[in-house]
């Protein structure tokens, strides 16, 4: 499963999703291209990134210390595997990014 980190972690190939209020935003998944840093007023990770779902590119500033969910691959059985052990009523969010499975 994903891992909770600031956004100044973030590197190039990770794909990640957005943390709002402490819960993982489930609608978007981003991968990384190109991560920057900008120092103002406070110190800012500009991401360059494109949206897995549509394709579109999208130039992302976070502060540092915003969270985002790193997403992890995923073997394929383990993704299947793990449909069969979902509570009743539970759901799960797979992305499939590049051929793979990430969660």
């Amino acid at each position: 499963m994903g891992d909770i980190i600031t956004a100044g972690e973030l590197a190039e190939g990770d794909v990640y999703r957005p943390v709002s209020l402490g819960q993982v935003v489930r609608c978007e998944a981003f991968v990384v291209r190109e991560v920057r840093r900008y120092v103002g007023g406070a110190t800012y990770a500009v991401v360059d990134a494109r949206n897995v779902a549509t394709g579109n590119a999208a130039s992302i500033s976070l502060r540092e210390d915003t969270l985002v969910c790193r997403l992890e691959e995923q073997p394929r059985r383990d993704v299947v595997a793990y449909l069969d052990l979902l509570a009743e009523g539970a759901s799960v969010n797979v992305v499939r990014h590049d051929g793979r499975f990430w969660l």
